[in-house]
């Protein structure tokens, strides 16, 4: 009676089964906010809405594990469980989206997120390439499907990741690494387009020296890099 959220995450009708539901709540406190977290939501195809969620399964459901992992490898998974982690953000950003309503209407009101929705609201320019050609975009590892070079490389020591985001950073690039500027490669539609060429002479230059070597030169020139690092290396810095 003293609450301005209640949040649960059975599955649907658990709660109004115990009769905590959503309804039951909140017409005796219309301030309630009241979230349900659940796999596939309230209001869904209820095939789907009566399953548990896991965050595995939502990967898969989602197509986030289908555009991950490398071209000639099977669907991969998130190293995290990101689906678990992104509903609870989603959920965070409704509540307080709807505390604000209620300090402008005195109403409260419910909630209900679905781990699916939230992963899919993920997929950002995979989806809008789907949209775009009418077919599922592939997996392409680590590199970008609009931007080039933008992916990781191997040094001598380690891999790093350069992230050219435009023509400009490309000159920059080049100048540091001594990587000619040729005319084929001048904009990123051609460095898209070319590739296949590309590549394989960037991995034969940038493998020559350090990840210390090549990233203390692009960070001076103002290209974005860094080291791929293990979480030895991360929780010691």
């Amino acid at each position: 009676a003293k609450c301005d959220i209640v949040i649960e995450n059975f599955r649907p009708g658990v709660a109004e089964r115990l009769g905590l539901g959503a309804a039951t709540l909140r017409e005796k406190h219309p301030r309630l906010i009241y979230c349900s977290i659940s796999g596939f939501g309230h209001r869904g195809i209820p095939e789907h809405s009566e399953q548990p969620g896991y965050d595995a399964v939502v990967q898969g459901l989602s197509g986030l594990m289908q555009v991950t992992g490398h071209p000639d490898g099977p669907p991969t998974r998130v190293g995290v469980p990101i689906s678990d982690l992104l509903t609870g953000m989603t959920a965070l950003q409704s509540i307080l989206t709807a505390l604000y309503s209620r300090e402008r209407t005195g109403r409260g009101q419910e909630v209900d997120i679905a781990m699916l929705d939230s992963v899919v609201s993920l997929l950002s320019y995979q989806a809008g390439i789907y949209f775009a050609n009418n077919a599922a975009p592939p997996r392409l590892g680590n590199r970008h499907p609009t931007i080039v070079p933008y992916e990781t490389f191997r040094a001598s020591d380690g891999d790093f990741v350069v992230a050219v985001g435009n023509d400009d950073q490309w000159k920059r690039f080049c100048g540091v690494t001594g990587f000619p500027e040729q005319e084929c490669f001048a904009t990123n539609r051609q460095r898209v387009s070319g590739y296949d060429t590309l590549k394989p002479a960037l991995d034969a230059l940038l493998v020559t020296q350090t990840r210390e070597h090549w990233i203390a030169g692009l960070r001076g020139a103002g290209v974005p890099c860094g080291s791929v690092r293990d979480l030895h290396e991360v929780f010691s810095d």
